[in-house]
């Protein structure tokens, strides 16, 4: 779930993990505090608001990576520290960023 955790951290490793996790639909992956993901481009199932709920105030190892967790641990800190955050979303045009 982290690619930190790869034997090897080289440009081919990360876009072998990817991919393969991207044929199991499994697209959201961690490096360290970075969540990486890949469009689908279809429905895979993993948004909405039970899902949502899940990440909810939980442990960013407990659950599979997902953007949710991202947000869940800025909105906490934000709270915690009385200090804005930042979210970084990058991507081509029609990558699915909305």
């Amino acid at each position: 779930n982290d690619m930190i955790a790869l034997p090897t951290l080289t440009k081919d490793s990360l876009l072998e993990n990817l991919a393969r996790r991207y044929k199991y639909e499994v697209v959201y992956t961690y490096v360290g505090d970075i969540v990486v993901s890949v469009n689908p481009f279809k429905n895979v199932g993993n948004t909405g608001k039970a899902i949502r709920n899940k990440y909810k105030g939980g442990s960013r190892t407990a659950l599979p990576p997902h953007i949710y967790a991202l947000v869940d641990h800025a909105y906490n800190e934000m709270v915690r520290n009385e200090k804005s955050q930042s979210i970084l979303i990058s991507g081509e045009s029609g990558a699915g960023k909305t």
